[in-house]
């Protein structure tokens, strides 16, 4: 397989989370063979019969990630804050967004609406709701007062009711 073939096989086993080497008990690196990349990728459903497939399987791929917009789960590990892309074509790129951001930890469940001040649009437990949105973001937007508010990094350190 040619070198650039096989850099193009590696990029396509990567944009599907595919390790392509691994370090064996003694500790040295091994990479994955063609083959074996190619037999995962197409237990994965991607279209590589052969090398020639490569470079086309790697434009679709790469085509159906920017259609996508945006990851669809984002893990944040301990607290730290991840880093979102958001891929717009051009002429959708300006402007406002809407958007809503679900957040979930366990069996709880928080939606977050940013374009509304990061109204608190749903809080599920163990898939029941919890929070009432009477009327609805319609309801919000007429200025009716609901939803769940986020607090100041400061709340949490006041000390207690009064």
């Amino acid at each position: 397989m040619p070198a650039n073939t096989l850099q193009k096989l590696h990029q396509l086993a990567a944009s599907y989370g595919v390790q392509t080497s691994y370090y064996d008990v003694t500790r040295r690196r091994r990479q994955a063979t063609p083959e074996s990349l190619m037999a995962v990728l197409r237990a994965l459903g991607v279209p590589v019969k052969t090398h020639h497939d490569i470079l086309a399987a790697l434009r679709e791929r790469r085509q159906s990630i920017w259609e996508r917009g945006v990851e669809p789960v984002m893990v944040a590990w301990d607290g730290a804050p991840g880093e979102l892309e958001l891929r717009l074509p051009g002429d959708q790129a300006a402007g406002h967004l809407a958007a809503h951001v679900t957040l979930a930890a366990g069996e709880l469940e928080a939606t977050f609406l940013p374009g509304l001040g990061l109204l608190g649009a749903s809080l599920r437990h163990r898939g029941e709701e919890l929070l009432a949105l009477p009327g609805g973001v319609a309801g919000y937007r007429a200025g009716h007062v609901t939803g769940l508010p986020i607090l100041a990094p400061w709340a949490n350190r006041l000390p207690g009711r009064r």
